[in-house]
């Protein structure tokens, strides 16, 4: 086969993907590719910094108005958080962020330590604790009391 029969066969899906791309389904026309490239080419010739500027705000428009459907229409069609999970360290994420943080003086903001400490008091009878303790500290004393107090002295009948 000639290098022009394959040069012109291979232009036809070439072509195919350019008109798709130019002029894409669902597209309005006025919002299309194709449509800025010739508003582009059709722009006053007052010199290039005009082109450029009426190029940049098509664009511009262009994209404003598509790229939100685009996005949407990818992330519909994405497993995010498998992507995620798979590209995204999430443990460095996490680090950094509490390497940031002051945890005590956040926790002072947002935790009520009273009513927290009354809970725990309440959850652990402080109370009855307390006395178990002080009662074996009674006893202890009294052991102990017992234990250095010298013995009775008996008196002596040699004199």
């Amino acid at each position: 086969m000639p290098a022009q029969a394959l040069a012109v066969r291979g232009a036809q899906p070439l072509r195919a993907l350019t008109q798709l791309a130019l002029r894409p389904p669902l597209v309005p026309e006025a919002l299309s590719p194709g449509r800025a490239l010739h508003d582009v080419s059709d722009a006053p010739r007052h010199g290039a910094e005009t082109t450029w500027v009426a190029a940049h705000d098509l664009v511009e428009s262009v994209l404003d108005a598509q790229l939100p459907r685009i996005v949407e229409s990818v992330l519909d069609r994405i497993d995010l958080n498998a992507l995620i999970a798979e590209r995204v360290d999430v443990a460095l994420i996490v680090e950094s962020v509490l390497d940031q943080l002051d945890l005590t003086e956040l926790s002072r903001a947002r935790i009520d330590l009273a009513q927290l400490a009354t809970e725990v008091i309440d959850e652990i009878d402080l109370p009855a604790i307390i006395r178990e303790s002080t009662s074996g500290v009674a006893s202890d004393v009294v052991t102990g009391a017992r234990a250095v107090r010298p013995a009775p002295t008996r008196p002596s009948h040699d004199s």
